[in-house]
């Protein structure tokens, strides 16, 4: 999946809607991990773990 920072972005309906929520939610705890390791990515570097949803 390719996002543009800033363009519009339409999620892709390949999870039923309660674990896309799941995700989501895990995605909007972990949002600044979520963008350090997409930085490291783009630098070259490998990216940190982040915490599983439990």
């Amino acid at each position: 999946m390719f996002v543009e920072i800033g363009g519009p972005h339409h999620r892709p309906h390949l999870l039923p809607r309660r674990q896309r929520r799941l995700v989501e939610a895990w995605g909007e705890l972990h949002q600044e991990e979520l963008m350090a390791d997409w930085d490291r990515l783009q630098a070259g570097r490998p990216p940190q773990p982040i915490e599983p949803l439990q």
